[in-house]
């Protein structure tokens, strides 16, 4: 059964979450949030409702092993854990035939975005909270236990593999990623990082594995924004390095900040550069509270390697971003030659990212 806005309130009668009384009294509200799959909210009450998510192949037949089961398997798995309460999303169903899970719909909770971007009021309170929650969340996933019925996966993220790819233009890489493959190759200090990352990655705690701000929600009051913080869609959790998480969501500010400076005509690659430089201070500022909020509660955790893997995650998002282009544009170049600047000096990269100003 492929879901679609209009079938989905029978699927979910069908497993028991909706009745027919429901429909009857209340006006239910099915909406579309396909994005990786197909996912469709269905409310009704104003603080009632579900979140649907359904695996959506490229192509063929339904996939056993799709991102929908793994995070159905992995919600079920941390679901008992007391410190994760509220944390994550209540798994309340779960059909592996149509690869369909279903979680509770949370009212007056948005993606961080806004409140986290450095042009909101509270961003630096954000930024700590958001650094401080998520060193929780990795306290209470390190009690996560797989079982014999399902083992987690252990696969570093392939950033780290960079050697593996060529730098040629094939029916799935582009001119623009060809080249930004051929460059980093170049670089054997830029490898040889990559490399020790791979070698060195931990697999004896469970991580999100796709961290940033779309995949954390706060409450829609900014006055309340420190009183919540959910992180939802665990498709691609996997046993790894809590710090890529945290990279992941340093990332975010990092594309506010590449995203501002893009910003505005360009006359020259100097006057991109000239913005990009203008426009960092205030990022530097959520980085650094980011990295406190977290470290305060996590004294182990190491900024030299923060600052490597947030590399390698701008790296990653750099080649998945100018997938199609046929070049890498002057304000992607900035980011590649930051990014690579970072990982060829992890320790400097974290003083320059990650100390106060």
């Amino acid at each position: 059964m492929v879901l679609t806005r209009y079938n989905t309130p029978l699927f979910l009668m069908n497993a028991g979450l909706l009745t027919s009384k429901t429909l009857i009294e209340h006006v239910v509200e099915v909406r579309s949030h396909t994005h990786r799959n197909r996912g469709f909210s269905v409310t009704w009450a104003q603080t009632r409702g579900f979140y649907v998510k359904q695996h959506m192949p490229d192509e063929g037949l339904w996939d056993s092993d799709s991102s929908v089961a793994n995070e159905a398997q992995i919600l079920g798995l941390i679901e008992d854990i007391t410190e994760l309460e509220g944390d994550v999303p209540r798994l309340r169903y779960f059909d592996a035939s149509s690869q369909t899970l279903v979680t509770d719909w949370m009212p007056g909770m948005l993606p961080c975005e806004n409140l986290a971007r450095s042009s909101a009021q509270e961003h630096l309170t954000v930024a700590e909270h958001l650094g401080d929650a998520l060193a929780h969340l990795h306290a209470g996933l390190a009690r996560a236990r797989a079982n014999d019925e399902f083992a987690f996966s252990d696969q570093s993220p392939w950033i780290l593999r960079l050697r593996n790819l060529l730098p040629v233009v094939t029916a799935d890489q582009s001119w623009g990623q060809a080249e930004l493959v051929r460059i980093v190759q170049s670089e054997q200090a830029i490898m040889t990082a990559l490399a020790e990352l791979e070698l060195g990655w931990p697999r004896h705690c469970l991580i999100h594995g796709d961290m940033k701000w779309q995949n954390c929600l706060l409450p829609a009051e900014p006055a309340h924004a420190r009183d919540a913080c959910v992180f939802i869609d665990w498709e691609m959790a996997a046993l790894g390095d809590p710090l890529w998480d945290l990279a992941g969501m340093a990332q975010s500010y990092l594309r506010d900040w590449m995203n501002e400076f893009s910003d505005g005509p360009t006359q020259s690659s100097g006057d991109v550069v000239q913005r990009a430089a203008a426009a960092f201070p205030p990022h530097r500022d959520a980085l650094h509270k980011l990295w406190s909020g977290y470290a305060s509660v996590d004294r182990t955790a190491l900024p030299s390697r923060l600052a490597a893997l947030l590399a390698a995650r701008l790296l990653q998002t750099l080649y998945e971003d100018i997938a199609g282009e046929p070049e890498i544009a002057p304000q992607q170049m900035i980011v590649l030659q930051f990014a690579c600047n970072v990982l060829s000096d992890p320790a400097r990269g974290a003083e320059s990212l990650l100390e106060a100003a």
